[in-house]
């Protein structure tokens, strides 16, 4: 008699770590694994990200096509078996989105920042960038927290910030006061 109740509670515990993995994408259409994904900048902070992972070249090929909204620190991450030139698109995507290149050590050799979302046009991961997994993080807050992680790696004693250069596109209007 107590056997079989084992069994159902397993079971059950079982069932419930693996609907708790797996995300719905599109009723009835696609599901995907979910895993978390930190990004370490320069000065050693963590900027945590929950990712679904598109495994399988059907998953690849969906992404996150026709998602109207994502959590904030929310991405999906495709993983594939080599490294090489990677080109993704925003057809059918309604977000704007940042495109991190990973190499196979998970180092970015190439970011696509606050991508235009429904464009056909090719973003590759760029000459001689190779990647073999590719992060595609909510564009909006992903380069918002990368500014600030960056900016304040560059804070002076008073307070006053030296801009690196490879941020002086990504603040678009913003004024800067050089000292």
């Amino acid at each position: 008699m107590v056997r079989p109740l084992r069994w159902f509670m397993l079971l059950l515990v079982l069932l419930t770590a693996a609907s708790s993995a797996v995300v719905p994408a599109r009723a009835g259409e696609f599901t995907f694994a979910t895993d978390y994904l930190a990004i370490e900048t320069g000065d050693g902070r963590i900027l945590p990200f929950s990712v679904e992972l598109a495994l399988t070249p059907e998953q690849r090929a969906r992404g996150l096509m026709f998602r109207e909204a994502m959590a904030p620190d929310a991405g999906m991450l495709f993983l594939f078996d080599r490294e090489a030139p990677r080109a993704f698109w925003m057809k059918n995507t309604y977000l704007p989105l940042d495109i991190l290149f990973l190499d196979r050590t998970g180092r970015i050799v190439s970011i696509a920042a606050d991508t235009e979302p429904l464009s056909e046009a090719p973003i590759p991961s760029g000459a001689p960038a190779k990647a073999q997994h590719v992060a595609t993080l909510n564009g909006t807050l992903a380069t918002t927290r990368w500014i600030v992680a960056l900016l304040e790696t560059h804070q002076r004693a008073d307070g006053s910030v030296t801009v690196p250069e490879v941020l002086r596109p990504y603040l678009g209007g913003l004024e800067v006061m050089e000292p």
